[in-house]
């Protein structure tokens, strides 16, 4: 009930800021997931941390062999945080000490983020995306979900 609750909210509050303010929160599904783990901050990290490493692998690496754009750069960017999503799974269990916190949040939101860095900039979607997850948030906190 609560993650239906926080992506429909992520929908309206990504519709929002895309239509109204002009800012893509690099995709309409993340400020709703984001929102679901603003309290595992170690987990939004490994999540922008894969994000990130998938933005430079799609930029640096696909991009030199590659012309990127449109549905070509979405669908590299997608495929490419799902893969290197799971690897880092993979790797954590080879660390006994490491725990499953630091695991990224799904497969697909590393990709959507790592495409809106790619079109709108690491540091616009970036914000962006947390600032949309705060808001949803808040919002289910209001409505009285407070127990996230």
């Amino acid at each position: 009930m609560i993650q239906d609750m926080a992506i429909g909210l992520g929908l309206a509050v990504n519709l929002f800021f895309t239509e109204i303010l002009g800012l893509p929160s690099g995709g309409f599904i993340v400020p709703g997931y984001l929102a679901l783990y603003l309290h595992r901050p170690i987990r939004l990290a490994s999540t922008y941390a894969v994000a990130f490493l998938t933005w430079a692998f799609v930029r640096f690496v696909l991009g030199k062999l590659l012309i990127l754009y449109g549905r070509r750069s979405f669908a590299l960017c997608l495929l490419s945080g799902f893969l290197i999503s799971l690897i880092s799974e993979r790797l954590l269990l080879l660390f006994p000490g490491i725990t499953l916190e630091f695991q990224p949040i799904g497969h697909l939101i590393p990709g959507l983020l790592a495409s809106g860095m790619l079109s709108e900039g690491i540091l616009r979607t970036s914000l962006v995306s947390l600032l949309g997850a705060a808001i949803v948030r808040i919002i289910l906190v209001l409505l009285g979900f407070a127990g996230l």
